[in-house]
């Protein structure tokens, strides 16, 4: 099995380049402000998009800060573009923790404080609601999953709306964190974070296409540098590098997020971009393997030791 993770690395390394999570873009946060519409009707609260451990692994995530304990409030995130979804049963997940500081008891009333995920489709039909209350759990951070399936029958566009309700029985102030938003299968994982570099922006990645014997996937950086030279490392563990423990930080927030078992120069394009198309071979042995993607640019605004930025990690896993 090792042989051949290893064997599909470098068959990735071998590229040409060109010009989701789930079926819903942004689903994972990451540069949440580019797909998400957020707002909050807590005075004192805050809406946005950092680092956070909602379920292991820290990575981007959405979050709203409530201050206000003696009135009901809530936060808003709703995409801002529509997506389509398979036909047939498709599974939804999506990770929420409540980060109540240094307050160990369980949220009081934790079934009136919740995250309910609505999805509607272009004629505003509801096509999936669920709702998840606080687990009332003795710890700093309570940690709870939603789960559920929603049934589609025909092809047409869908759109998503998390609302965050803060119960003032709670009487404490406190902050829900929501990650992995899934609508159907999870074939990439965006994990830890990026850095920042010029102009104060964290370069992104991402990955298009199906990651299923036979076809081929695109891996793409945006965000960074103009003409920067860099690279796009690819690998098959998160979790060390020689005798490194992953991730590895080399100063200014910069993550080594994975082993470096193939790494592809680069020159970013004059639009700060860059993207590379990988195939995947038509083998069973290669389901079910696991690779990882990371790109870094050469930058002067980068507080790196090494004078680079890093995006965050992206895990893809061939079915």
């Amino acid at each position: 099995m090792f042989q051949h993770a290893l064997t599909l690395v470098m068959l990735l390394g071998v590229s040409q380049a060109v010009r989701s999570q789930g079926s819903l873009p942004g689903g994972n946060f990451q540069d949440g402000g580019r797909f998400w519409y957020a707002g909050t009707t807590d005075p004192k609260g805050k809406v946005g998009f950092e680092m956070a451990e909602v379920k292991g692994t820290a990575s981007e995530a959405a979050f709203a800060s409530f201050e206000t304990t003696a009135n009901d409030v809530d936060a808003t995130f709703r995409t801002k573009t529509w997506f389509q979804a398979p036909l047939g049963t498709v599974p939804i997940s999506v990770n929420v923790m409540w980060d109540k500081g240094t307050v160990k008891a369980p949220i009081v009333s934790p079934q009136d404080s919740w995250v309910e995920l609505l999805i509607t489709d272009a004629s505003s039909n509801v096509m999936f609601r669920s709702r998840l209350s606080a687990p009332g759990q003795t710890a700093m951070q309570e940690r709870a999953t939603l789960k559920g399936r929603m049934n589609t029958i025909y092809l047409t566009a869908y759109n998503a709306q998390l609302v965050v309700h803060h119960s003032s029985k709670a009487k404490i102030a406190y902050t829900t964190w929501i990650d992995d938003l899934v609508i159907g299968t999870a074939d990439w994982r965006v994990y830890h974070r990026g850095c920042k570099g010029t102009g104060g922006k964290v370069p992104y990645i991402s990955a298009s296409g199906q990651p299923v014997l036979g076809s081929s996937i695109l891996v793409s950086l945006t965000k960074s540098p103009q003409n920067a030279p860099g690279m796009l490392a690819i690998g098959n563990s998160k979790d060390s590098y020689r005798n490194l423990k992953l991730p590895y930080d080399f100063g200014g927030g910069c993550l080594l997020s994975q082993d470096l078992v193939v790494t592809l120069a680069i020159t970013t394009w004059p639009t700060g971009g860059y993207g590379t198309r990988f195939p995947i071979p038509n083998d069973s042995a290669y389901r079910g393997l696991t690779v990882y993607f990371q790109f870094a640019c050469v930058d002067p605004a980068s507080a790196s030791r090494l004078g680079l930025t890093t995006t965050a990690g992206l895990q893809m896993t061939v079915k």
